[in-house]
């Protein structure tokens, strides 16, 4: 899966568009944390989100990986899960506790990347 490009997009236009609200008519998305950091050269925005689906009486969580890269048609984003074991490893210790555990290894390899070790 590749870059999702916006026309003459800054930086601060791509965090808006992915950190907004979402109200549809199968689920509501939120954003509950969010955090900019840069790993390997790449931005990387982190997430917590939280989807209410309207046809389920629960709510579910995930933590969100998003590249953000310039381009001369504007900035755009790559969206990953925890599920998939992005290979970025910078997200906060402390939204690994808000979230329930989708991929170990990856929470294993981010606890030793703030520890020093990656």
């Amino acid at each position: 899966m590749g870059f999702d490009f916006t026309r003459n997009a800054t930086k601060d236009d791509i965090v808006r568009l992915i950190t907004t609200r979402v109200l549809d008519f199968q689920y509501t998305r939120q954003i509950l944390r969010h955090h900019l950091t840069e790993e390997q050269h790449e931005m990387v925005l982190w997430t917590v989100e939280e989807f209410a689906y309207h046809t389920l009486l629960e709510k579910k969580r995930f933590i969100g990986c998003y590249l953000l890269q310039p381009s001369s048609y504007g900035w755009g984003y790559k969206m990953m899960f925890e599920s998939i074991h992005p290979y970025f490893y910078s997200c906060p210790v402390e939204y690994l506790d808000m979230v329930p555990v989708a991929c170990q290894e990856w929470r294993e390899r981010t606890l030793a990347f703030h520890r020093g070790g990656t």
